[in-house]
This record gives C-alpha cells, structure tokens and sequence, in this order.
C-alpha cells in the first residue's frame, strides 16, 4: 500500500515545496504529492516506503528549514548557468564590438503553445537597422554572448 505522511501545514515560500520534495527524492529516491489541509500537509507517495525512507522524510521535516535549499543538491558541475543576454547587452556589445537588439518570439515547436519561447539576438549597425556579420564579426559575437555562461 503507497505510503501517506502527515505533517502541520508548512508556511508559503516560494518555490518551498519543489525544493522540499527534491530533498525527499534525494533521500528516498520517490517523488511525492502534497495534499495541503487548513492546519495539515499530507504527503503521498505512489510506493510503500521503508521505515529507513520514512525515518528520512522525518528528519527532513524535522529540520529548521525544510522548504529551504539544500546545499548538498547543489551539485559542482551540476547546473547550467545562461547570464540574460538583455542584462549583459552594454557588456556584450562593448567586447564584440556590435550592438543588438533582443526579441522574442513564437517557435511553433510546442503544440498549444502560443507565447513567446525563442530569444531572437539581432546585431545592430550604428543607426539601429539589421548588419550583416562577417564569419569573424559572428564568432566574436557568439564567445561575447556565451563568455559568461558556466557550470557550477
């Protein structure tokens, strides 16, 4: 029978109960669904869990923080880190030696999806129209936009 756990309701954070259940997957290799109550927050899982995975969810509720990151899950190496090319536009402009407009668009890759979901990076001359990149101009735009982009 799939395990249910009962703990008082947690307060709102902000993204507290993905960060929660990534720290139960963690331990218990199970993801699990929340089912919050007034004064109460159930925990179900779709498996029967040990006493050894049980004991770990309780710690894990048990803590100051639960909703709270989890050092250990942020793995070196293991996170992607894009820089917002909009943000850095002044410095990537500044090392490439090309301005550029940023604007977004619809792909029409994602079926029921509308909304924008491309981010459209278009070089600029000096009176705002499109410019034309030689194949030197585009790899120095390109190691501009990526230079600030690491793992962790």
């Amino acid at each position: 029978m799939p395990t249910q756990l009962t703990f008082p309701r947690l307060p709102y954070v902000k993204l507290g109960l993905w960060q929660l259940n990534n720290k139960i997957e963690w331990a218990t290799g199970h993801r699990a669904s929340f089912d919050l109550k007034t004064d109460t927050m159930d925990l179900g899982f779709s498996e029967d869990l040990t006493q050894e995975q049980i004991d770990a969810v309780n710690s894990i509720m048990g803590t100051a923080d639960p909703q709270g990151p989890e050092v250990e899950l942020m793995l070196t190496g293991n996170s992607l880190v894009l820089c917002d090319v909009w943000e850095y536009r002044h410095v990537v402009a500044s090392e490439a030696g090309i301005d550029y407009q940023v604007r977004y668009r619809h792909s029409g890759n994602l079926p029921g999806n509308y909304y924008p979901d491309e981010i459209v990076i278009i070089p600029t001359g000096p009176l705002g129209g499109t410019r034309l990149l030689t194949k030197q101009e585009r790899s120095a735009f390109e190691d501009a936009i990526y230079s600030r982009n690491r793992w962790e």
